[in-house]
């Protein structure tokens, strides 16, 4: 799929066999690329000179989200880092950012959510 931008620059979607995009290009520049593991799950995505890779648990559940400058290079620069950790019912009960702290996440008996709380943001 592509669309025609200006008359002399188009944007272009590139999707494998089952229909997942694989790569986004602008002009003869790739713009983003997607790689997926065998379940079509991204786990890795590039844009200009940042990477993000995704990492799941077994059961399919996101638990880490890594943001890179130049992951491709020796040595990677990290921007973002974000770790999830989920209860026995699936439900979110912790995510760690590098820059926002971490968050706790609260339930009561039927999975609703209750409660959110961010260290940032507690009083001391």
């Amino acid at each position: 799929m592509w669309v025609l931008l200006f008359s002399w620059l188009t944007l272009r979607y590139l999707y494998y066999g089952s229909g997942h995009l694989q790569q986004i290009n602008l002009g003869r520049d790739v713009i983003s690329e997607f790689t997926r593991d065998h379940l079509h799950r991204e786990v890795q995505r590039s844009q200009g000179r940042l990477d993000t890779r995704r990492m799941y648990d077994r059961t399919g559940r996101l638990t880490r989200k890594l943001t890179c400058k130049g992951m491709r290079g020796v040595v990677p620069e990290t921007f973002i880092d974000r770790e999830y950790a989920y209860s026995g019912q699936d439900e979110l009960l912790k995510k760690r950012h590098s820059r926002q702290g971490v968050t706790d996440y609260f339930y009561d008996t039927t999975g609703r959510i209750t409660a959110c709380r961010n260290e940032a943001y507690l009083d001391s």
